[in-house]
């Protein structure tokens, strides 16, 4: 999942423009990656039910904005939500299509680090998986 997510960033030239495509990562990033990153994770997977069967997933992946000025993650910030943000279209990854139902912001979170000057968005999604 999280690799279709970073399929759908790279598509977006206002984002790579902000950060190079070499700097969105999966799951983490080396410690001696320079900033600004992405890093993308997967948090957990929800099954849609009913009394019938499953009938969907949702997946809650995180995106890391990391970078050594706030505006700066902010803007890329920006970029990223513009990109996921209630998408509902498709991605194509080594010749495989996956369909976004849909793509919903849940949360944002902040944070930096005094002693090495840098500063973190986190942000939250919700997207279910189209048919």
């Amino acid at each position: 999942m999280i690799h279709i997510v970073r399929a759908r960033l790279i598509q977006n030239n206002a984002l790579t423009d902000l950060i190079p495509a070499s700097s969105i990562h999966l799951c983490k990033a080396r410690q001696t990656n320079e900033r600004p990153y992405i890093v993308i994770d997967l948090e957990e997977t929800q099954f849609e039910r009913n009394n019938l069967a499953v009938h969907g997933e949702i997946y809650n992946v995180l995106v890391y904005i990391t970078a050594e000025k706030i505006s700066q993650a902010w803007e890329i910030h920006e970029e990223v939500k513009r990109s996921l943000s209630e998408y509902d279209g498709s991605v194509t990854v080594d010749g495989v299509t996956y369909n976004f139902g849909q793509c919903s912001l849940v949360d944002i979170m902040t944070d930096s680090h005094e002693i090495h000057d840098f500063y973190i968005v986190g942000m939250s999604f919700n997207i279910i998986m189209g048919v």
